[in-house]
């Protein structure tokens, strides 16, 4: 695809972030021929070690994001135009995530937060709640959601967890 073409596609994009390698000669030509504003993310040169740049990160994060699909991690596609279609595949699945998560009215869990503390099972009064039932109908094959029911357990898939420890 020419890159006329390209922008004739992706019209409404009017600003572009570049790294500190991209300025000079590209960022006017950018600014000349395709009409995009270049914005020059830089890093100061009396910073050291590694230090998180304002907007480069949001490239960074956004292929570690993509690379979690194994299908993206190498081109293993014969065209190039299936391998594009994994990764649109991808990234619709990425976006129906979080709005399926915004619609539950739950947020954007963060992948490296810790989980919420399961309810206890061991204190006495919900001890000896299961055991009453369980020696009343001993036949009975009791299934978790029941259970967590009748305990007043909200979150179902804690309380099995729970219970097969």
């Amino acid at each position: 695809m020419s890159l006329a073409l390209l922008r004739e596609k992706f019209s409404t994009i009017c600003l572009v972030w570049a790294d500190g390698g991209y300025a000079g000669r590209l960022q006017a030509w950018a600014g000349q021929v395709l009409g995009l504003a270049v914005t020059i993310v830089r890093r100061s040169d009396d910073l050291r070690g590694f230090v998180v740049l304002p907007r480069g990160w949001v490239v960074e994060r956004t292929f570690a994001w993509l690379a979690r699909y194994r299908r993206l991690v190498r081109i293993y596609e014969r065209r190039p135009d299936h391998h594009e279609a994994m990764i649109w595949w991808a990234t619709v699945h990425q976006m129906t995530r979080r709005l399926t998560r915004e619609l539950a009215g739950q947020p954007a869990a963060s992948r490296w937060s810790d989980p919420p503390p399961l309810p206890s099972l061991t204190s006495p009064d919900r001890r000896g709640k299961v055991l009453q039932l369980l020696a009343a109908q001993p036949w009975r094959a009791w299934k978790g959601a029941e259970l967590a029911a009748i305990l007043g357990i909200e979150n179902v898939n804690s309380f099995r967890v729970q219970l097969s420890q």
